[in-house]
């Protein structure tokens, strides 16, 4: 089996579950719950490895792509959501609250 690289890197050749390990901002997933590349288990492995805050948004009914083409309210919704609360606790934190 011939392994495909792209620019020389072997995307194969990594762990994205430990390299979760070490995200340390806010981050949110978005991911479609019929993806063959990345599939739905191994989506939620990598989100139980950060330790970060974070969310986890699952669009039903689409593959890899991209779900604001698909679904832009409820795109927008979860992005403007996690936006927000990742200004306010951010704001906590500068007056110390």
């Amino acid at each position: 089996m011939q392994i495909r690289t792209r620019s020389g890197i072997n995307g194969f050749a990594h762990n994205p579950v430990q390299y979760a390990v070490s995200v340390d901002c806010p981050i949110l997933f978005l991911h479609g719950a019929n993806d063959p590349r990345a599939q739905l288990p191994e989506a939620r492995r990598i989100f139980a490895a950060v330790h970060a805050p974070k969310r986890f948004r699952e669009f039903p009914d689409i593959g890899h792509e991209a779900a604001v083409v698909r679904f832009p309210n409820e795109w927008k919704e979860s992005v403007g959501k996690f936006l927000g609360e990742v200004k306010n606790e951010s704001e906590q934190s500068v007056s110390g609250n």
